[in-house]
């Protein structure tokens, strides 16, 4: 979305007294869930943007740098975040076979 602001340029300020609220997981599945579809959207928009050089480079930094903190997570041994991870490069994945 900022990115479509920006690019029409309109202009993005700050405002303090503003107020986003979030639904977060409550549960394990919930945050698996969560980064996969976190994937997906990852996925749509590197297939949205494919003529656009600059997201290009966006989507797949923020890919490799996913990839990266895996094999980081797994070589602690660290399993929740590993998997919550790996949910998310899955689901990345997942796209690639739904045409």
């Amino acid at each position: 979305m900022f990115y479509r602001i920006l690019r029409a340029n309109y202009k993005i300020v700050y405002e303090p007294r503003a107020v986003v609220k979030h639904d977060d997981p409550q549960t394990i599945e919930g945050v698996l869930k969560k980064s996969y579809t976190y994937g997906l959207h990852r996925q749509a928009i590197f297939k949205k943007y494919r003529k656009d050089l600059y997201m290009q480079s966006l989507c797949l930094g923020s890919f490799f740098f996913s990839v990266f903190a895996w094999l980081r997570a797994t070589v602690r041994l660290e399993r929740k975040e590993s998997k919550v991870i790996a949910a998310g490069i899955k689901g990345f994945f997942s796209a690639f076979r739904r045409r």
